[in-house]
């Protein structure tokens, strides 16, 4: 955790633009805001910024929403990772379900990213896909 902690530092240099989501913050961060005893993320983490727009639905057919892309800064992205640690630390029986972002940052082409400036496909891939 702290090897990529150090990692995700080096992204705090960035400068971000991009317009905050607008959403329920479970949709931006994830059941654990709701949780009690938790009301304390709610306030401290950032609504992602948007870092690549797009006119296409993300799930044609469904109620969906834009396949826009978006990124936690780098503070709200290390305070995740620790207590996504400290959860499976204290856990007794863990099962992830993941989503396609698990898949991508291991080398599988992703077929979900539509905006025309996608950082999804440009990320550097895990040198080892049993990694991700």
């Amino acid at each position: 955790i702290d090897s990529f902690c150090s990692e995700v530092d080096a992204a705090e240099e960035k400068e971000w633009k991009g317009k905050r989501m607008e959403a329920p913050e479970v949709e931006m961060h994830g059941g654990i805001v709701l949780m009690k005893g938790k009301e304390h993320l709610r306030e401290s983490w950032l609504a992602p910024r948007l870092i690549a727009f797009s006119d296409e639905d993300a799930r044609p057919g469904y109620n969906t929403k834009k396949a826009h892309e978006y990124e936690d800064e780098p503070a709200v992205l290390k305070a995740k990772v620790k207590e996504l640690a400290r959860m499976i630390t204290a856990s007794k029986n863990l099962c992830a379900y993941t989503g396609a972002g698990i898949s991508t940052s291991s080398g599988i082409g992703d077929y979900a990213s539509k905006a025309k400036k996608t950082v999804a496909l440009n990320r550097n891939r895990l040198r080892n896909p049993y990694l991700a």
